[in-house]
């Protein structure tokens, strides 16, 4: 009985060892293969995607209706996400020196004079040219505003044109920035006008005095104020 069981073992044994060394084989000859098919097309070692939950997704999608088992690679890049979408343009970085912010700010806090200015040198022009020949009071107060507004347009251009120069490669903001100093130089032309079509006192040979055309005057003011106005508040509010 123990030989028999002995001699059992053993071929078991042996069996068992000449499973092993064919599986071993076996493998060997596989892992080759593999090895090729996998430089050949690298894809195909991938893991497979869920196709039932992707199909799932396309039947039920309102946005592609009823496709069932639709070849989900045909889809469109609009279809597979914002991933595919190119994200927009940052505004351009311009740096600007201590100079241009001193500039502006002077430029800034001088404008706010400007319409008081403008409202105050109108009523009392407006008044002196109704008073001629009876109430001269009138010409110190609009010779001094009419050279407040000469100082206060003479400082904006300086500084205005100046920073016009500094931020010319500079793309925001170009717009607004040519437009409100188109404006503004045209104001200047027309103060330039105003200041050589003012009324003048003259007297004839009989001692009447006289003066120049003040409607021609009034109305070149009233003009370039307009003109500077609108200027004025483009800066102020448009974007």
């Amino acid at each position: 009985m123990l030989p028999t069981i002995r001699v059992a073992l053993a071929i078991l044994f042996s069996g068992v060892v000449l499973w092993s060394q064919t599986l071993n084989e076996n493998l060997n000859a596989i892992a080759p293969a593999a090895e090729t098919e996998l430089l050949k097309n690298p894809s195909s070692m991938r893991p497979p995607q869920d196709q039932f939950t992707l199909n799932m997704n396309l039947q039920f999608s309102p946005e592609l209706g009823n496709l069932g088992s639709a070849s989900y690679p045909a889809l469109s890049a609009e279809t597979q996400g914002p991933t595919s979408q190119t994200p927009p343009s940052l505004p351009k970085a311009f740096s600007y020196g201590n100079g241009y912010y001193t500039r502006q700010k002077i430029h800034k806090y001088a404008s706010l004079a400007t319409l008081p200015l403008f409202v105050s040198e109108a009523i009392v022009g407006q008044k002196l040219i109704n008073e001629t020949g009876t109430n001269d009071s009138l010409r110190g107060p609009h010779s001094a505003l009419a050279t407040g507004i000469g100082v206060l347009f003479g400082v904006n251009s300086v500084t205005g044109i100046w920073n016009m120069w500094d931020a010319r490669k500079d793309p925001n903001g170009y717009k607004k920035r040519t437009i409100h100093g188109i404006l503004m130089l045209a104001a200047d032309a027309g103060f330039v006008a105003t200041a050589a079509s003012a009324p003048k006192r003259q007297t004839n040979a009989q001692g009447i005095r006289t003066y120049g055309d003040a409607s021609t005057h009034r109305a070149i003011a009233f003009t370039s104020m307009g003109v500077a106005t609108v200027g004025y508040l483009y800066m102020l509010f448009a974007k």
